[in-house]
Order: C-alpha cells, then sequence, then structure tokens
C-alpha cells in the first residue's frame, strides 16, 4: 500500500470481499458494463455462495466502484466478471481487481486461472495479456446475445515463487502509477 501525505493527497481504495450490501452498487455496474447483465437474483446467489463464488469489490471513498467474481475450488479459479463503473474506467481499477482475485486465488492454494473474453474487447484482452494470461482456445458462439466469439485465457504456475514476484511486480508498478492508496481486505 502506498501512503498519502500532505503534498501527495490519494483517494482511499480498498478492494475487499463483496457483501450482500454492495449488491445495488455492483448491479448499477453490471447494467451499464454488459449487453445482457446477469439478473439481480443471480448476482444475490453469487454473493451468497461463499463456499465456492468469490466477489470482490473496489470500494473508493465508500462507494463501490468495480468488481470482480471468480469460483474457485479445485485448485482453480474461474474468472467470471469483472466490471468499473464508468466514472473510474481508465484508472487502473480493472488492474487492481484482477490482482486482487488472483492473491485470493494464491492464498486459496489454486495452481491455475482461467476466464472467457469476448474477442472483441481489446482493452480486457491487453489487461489479460499484462497480468500473464494466454490464450489457449476459442469458444465459438459462446455470448448468446451477439453470437460472438469468446477467447479462453490461462495463467498458471500461481503457486510458484516465478509467477508471484511477477504479480507483486505489477502491484508495485500500479502503486507507482496510480492515484489510490490502497489496501486488500479479503478475510
Amino acid at each position: 500500500m502506498t501512503a498519502s501525505s500532505p503534498d501527495n493527497p490519494r483517494r482511499r481504495l480498498v478492494v475487499r470481499r463483496a457483501v450482500p450490501s454492495d449488491l445495488g452498487g455492483i448491479m448499477a455496474i453490471e447494467n451499464v458494463s454488459f449487453p445482457t447483465p446477469w439478473s439481480e437474483s443471480t448476482m444475490r446467489r453469487e454473493l451468497a455462495d461463499t463456499d465456492a463464488g468469490t466477489y470482490l469489490c473496489a470500494d473508493v471513498c465508500g462507494r463501490v466502484a468495480g468488481y470482480v467474481g471468480a469460483w474457485i475450488y479445485s485448485g482453480e479459479c474461474h474468472i467470471l466478471n469483472i466490471a468499473v463503473s464508468p466514472d473510474f474506467r481508465g484508472t487502473g481499477l480493472g488492474e487492481i481487481l484482477m490482482l486482487g482475485i488472483l492473491d485470493v486465488a494464491i492464498l486459496k492454494g489454486c495452481d491455475n486461472a482461467m476466464l472467457e473474453y469476448r474477442v472483441g474487447n481489446s482493452t480486457a484482452e491487453a489487461l489479460y495479456l499484462k497480468l500473464g494470461f494466454v490464450v489457449v482456445g476459442r469458444r465459438p458462439n459462446y455470448y448468446f446475445d451477439t453470437n460472438e466469439d469468446a477467447s479462453l485465457a490461462t495463467l498458471a504456475d500461481l503457486q510458484t515463487q516465478a509467477r508471484q514476484a511477477s504479480l507483486a511486480d505489477l502491484r508495485k508498478l500500479w502503486e507507482h502509477k496510480h492515484e489510490h492508496e490502497w489496501a486488500l481486505e479479503v478475510a
């Protein structure tokens, strides 16, 4: 975490486990981010299923500014969705959310992470490649709303010292570049 100082004011960002009271903020972001957003009842179930489901939110000064969700089980982390409020896009929140969910996956003993993204989503692709994900396949017509294909990407070796050092370096670069003082709270 980077400290604030009088000559370097920084907004407080906490990446924390999402709780049911975050549902309204998460749904507001979900509804403006995807052509076919998840329903509120589906998202409520996801937030409540703490056995496999893990949802984190980016809390900026008490406001849900973004979220990421994953199923973590059997040594794997399947990242389901990630979205950032339009007010906070381009500020690095997507990257720090991804680093947060990967930290949780490592803490829970996962060896691998996987995700799908729309082949036309170059912003998402750039982020995932930066984090070390490798495209391993394509799922034809994966998105039923547009019949768009999905790229399938994986990040291996999460439990190795090399991978963890690589992710730590990305966190340090993020802290140096962005205007937030941040903390990860997932207990």
